[in-house]
């Protein structure tokens, strides 16, 4: 009889211990869901960051933090659904392994020409947390296009006669036991059987829940399966590798084109890649930059499943680990076909911006990562980490009606960001859907607050302030 009483209990004892024991549990506010089941024991948060992200959620599986919606979270998983269907030859049809918050998902059927996209979740608790996510992932797995399966992603590619332009792979972070398999030599030449000619395949590569050792298999694994391969990074612990037979080429037009596309743009806008060169700016390096990266490391194969035991491989990348993607060679943006020269500039200096603000993140240079926001002229992403943007304003004018500390915050920003930010965000204001009256007036606030150059601040006064979260 006592081995019932677990079942006949209410779950709140258990949810409890589970969110206290759990990776990810900082700055827990309410839990939204929390199932037990055979395969896996599933909770959904909220995460307490105040006005610097206020509907930010967490997807915590057996412990682990999976999936949030944090800002710098969702850039990436858009990134990962935006890449494949402007990459890809013919993106109509697709195949999504791991659905997770579906903001992935979201993105790529944001995409008109996405015709169909087979979504496979493992989890039975992931699928029924999505409708908590819905404010997020705009209740895509509802879309007509989309088939979800709930399955086995590994067995439902090597099973099926379907062909894809594009295959998103999300699986669990290497350090969850058995998630080897879906970072396996094997696992990658099945996705490259399946793939139409000139289709992509695309790969999460999380930095910050494996060791050095084992992100650098998991590249070199990548590398043996495709011929051409190409290394983004959105956010500062989440990379993304793209993979194809042919080499790649997104034509400048069909890029344009999306960020006219009033669904596409909408999206993209949503995960702070507002404008085409913010997007092409997070593409870091090519395959000889992964080459040199991934160095000797040996190739993951189904029988050889070396990462599986990462405690050998020491423990998940500090900080300035990642820092050394910096040190790899800028990838050349040649295959943006008939890219014209403004808009090859503009990406650089969203480039430079980009690497300032990893430089931030990952060796705590301030002052880096406030000259990223005020060089970046296509995108607010940089001014999130101060506390700075836009939306970020616009809720604290909200919560405070103007009160001191709106005011302070404002004050605080025009001080770091200078004149030199308010171009872009006051375009960004005045414009676009997403955009609210609080946003205009919150930018606008913000832009006749600036400072002459000669009295800003060097590095900001962090004091009694919360940092923005940039990881689930």
């Amino acid at each position: 009889a006592s081995c019932l009483m677990p079942a006949l209990l209410p779950p709140a004892p258990y949810a409890r211990s589970f969110l206290r024991s759990s990776v990810g549990r900082e700055a827990i506010g309410r839990l939204l869901l929390y199932r037990e089941s055979r395969d896996d024991t599933i909770a959904v948060v909220t995460k307490d960051y105040g006005f610097l992200d206020p509907t930010a959620k967490s997807l915590l599986t057996n412990g682990v933090a999976m999936a949030a919606t944090t800002k710098p979270v969702w850039r990436y998983m858009a990134a990962e659904g935006h890449l494949p269907v402007l990459l890809s030859r013919r993106p109509s049809s697709g195949l999504a392994i791991g659905i997770g918050t579906g903001i992935t998902l979201a993105a790529v059927v944001s995409h008109p020409e996405v015709e169909r996209v087979w979504a496979v979740e493992l989890s039975a608790g992931v699928l029924e947390a999505l409708p908590l996510f819905e404010a997020d992932n705009d209740a895509a797995w509802r879309d007509p296009r989309v088939r979800l399966v709930h399955g086995d992603g590994r067995r439902f590619l090597e099973r099926t006669s379907e062909r894809f332009g594009f295959v998103t792979v999300e699986p669990p972070p290497p350090i969850v036991a058995g998630a080897s398999g879906l970072y396996s030599v094997g696992f990658y030449r099945a996705c490259r059987r399946r793939l139409e000619p000139g289709g992509v395949v695309v790969q999460w590569l999380p930095l910050h829940a494996q060791s050095l050792r084992s992100a650098r298999m998991a590249a070199r694994t990548f590398l043996e399966a495709f011929p051409f391969v190409q290394l983004w990074l959105p956010s500062v612990r989440d990379a993304v590798l793209v993979g194809s037979d042919e080499p790649f080429s997104l034509p400048a037009g069909r890029l344009r084109g999306a960020y006219r596309e009033p669904r596409t743009a909408a999206a993209l806008r949503r995960a702070y890649l507002e404008t085409p060169e913010a997007l092409l700016a997070t593409f870091l390096a090519d395959r000889e930059g992964i080459e040199r990266w991934a160095a000797d490391a040996p190739v993951v194969t189904d029988d050889r499943p070396l990462m599986e035991f990462f405690r050998a491989s020491g423990p998940n990348m500090r900080d300035e680990e990642i820092a050394g993607l910096l040190e790899l060679p800028q990838g050349g943006w040649q295959f943006v076909a008939g890219a014209d020269a403004e808009l090859l500039r503009a990406v650089e200096t969203e480039n430079r911006a980009l690497r300032l603000y990893l430089r931030a993140e990952v060796l705590g240079d301030e002052a880096a990562g406030i000259e990223a926001a005020r060089l970046a002229r296509g995108t607010d992403f940089f001014a999130f980490r101060l506390g700075c943007a836009s939306e970020q304003l616009a809720e604290l004018e909200r919560r405070s009606s103007r009160g001191p500390a709106w005011s302070a915050q404002v004050r605080r920003c025009g001080s770091m960001l200078g004149a030199e930010g308010s171009v872009l965000r006051s375009r960004r204001a005045g414009s676009g859907p997403g955009r609210t009256d609080e946003a205009r007036t919150a930018a606008a606030a913000r832009s006749r607050t600036r400072t002459p150059a000669s009295s800003r601040t060097s590095a900001p006064p962090r004091s009694g302030m919360a940092q923005p979260p940039t990881s689930p």
